[in-house]
């Protein structure tokens, strides 16, 4: 008996304090409220999470679509290259993807044969890969050969006319020292007012940047009094090339590329605000510079390199229109 009112006592207390915790917590009210917010919130939460993870795929589906092809780059010589490239080579570890660069450096405009080679080996690579080299356009639709993902980047003409004289005339600041008749070159300004040398119109320096896109297929691109080659350099631009970059807006360069190629350039800004460029760009500097005068550009811009600048102007016109579709001012 006694066992069982003591049974019977722990049974009534835990009863009143259950009527006693549901008294206080009794708030109807409150709770359907509380309940209804609640509501609202779980699926604001998943409207905003369907839409974080539907612009997730979508990203992803750029990055990986990006990724299907190899980028090729046949950078232009005294146009930046180096500093893309070192930028490039940090992006290959973050991004996942192979950089290959030709140990053929010398020979900007090779033969058939020669071009043949250059090709397969470049479609050989499996992507995701980068290639890089100094090289005149090539036409892979000629030979029935998958076209790889073309881009460049290309600078001021008389500009870089300029840094790539110095550079034969002084070297540069990496260690390469000019040896020979190339170190024996006269001041720019004496060279340009004789048009001799590498500054005859006919020299293949006044059409330089031009010749990276009109190719080594195409008999008019090494004939200077053929107006064809400017044509068919534009033509290569607009068809073959995803982008070309103007060094001059090096920044913008960059921003373009990430938002073109996503698989190979997302995060490149961060690379570049964590690389010092002005390092890179005083250690590929010239040892010494020979300045030009108002006089020699304007012989350069109006006689000399007429067609030069008309494919500097046409790169120019599409990368602006480039900006104004993805709003970059």
């Amino acid at each position: 008996m006694p066992r069982f009112t003591k049974q019977k006592l722990v049974l009534t207390v835990a009863s009143v304090a259950l009527l006693v915790y549901c008294f206080r917590n009794w708030e109807p009210l409150k709770r359907v409220d509380s309940n209804n917010r609640n509501e609202k919130y779980k699926t604001v939460s998943r409207i905003k999470k369907n839409t974080e993870n539907k612009s997730i795929e979508l990203d992803m589906e750029a990055f990986k679509k990006s990724r299907t092809r190899t980028v090729f780059y046949n950078r232009v010589g005294k146009c930046g290259s180096r500093a893309l490239m070192a930028l490039v080579n940090h992006l290959s570890g973050r991004n996942n993807f192979w950089v290959q660069e030709s140990l053929v450096t010398a020979v900007e405009h090779p033969g058939v044969y020669e071009s043949l080679q250059e090709m397969m080996t470049i479609n050989n690579l499996v992507p995701p890969s980068f290639y890089n080299r100094h090289i005149h356009y090539l036409d892979f639709k000629r030979y029935h050969l998958k076209k790889p993902i073309y881009i460049n980047m290309i600078r001021d003409p008389i500009e870089r006319f300029a840094s790539h004289y110095n550079y034969l005339k002084y070297g540069d600041l990496q260690g390469e020292v000019k040896t020979g008749s190339q170190s024996d070159l006269e001041d720019i300004n004496d060279c340009v007012d004789k048009s001799v040398g590498v500054c005859d119109p006919n020299s293949e320096m006044m059409f330089y940047i031009g010749l990276y896109f009109c190719g080594v297929h195409d008999p008019p691109c090494l004939q200077p009094d053929e107006h064809k080659r400017v044509e068919i350099a534009t033509t290569h631009i607009d068809e073959d090339y995803l982008f070309v970059g103007i060094l001059e807006e090096f920044e913008t360069t960059l921003l373009l590329l990430e938002k073109l190629l996503p698989g190979y350039f997302t995060g490149v800004m961060k690379v570049r605000a964590f690389q010092n460029f002005q390092q890179r760009k005083n250690e590929t500097a010239t040892r010494k510079q020979d300045f030009l005068t108002d006089k020699s550009r304007e012989k350069l811009r109006t006689i000399n390199m007429v067609d030069e600048y008309k494919v500097y102007f046409h790169v120019k016109e599409k990368f602006n229109k480039l900006k104004q579709k993805f709003g970059i001012s």
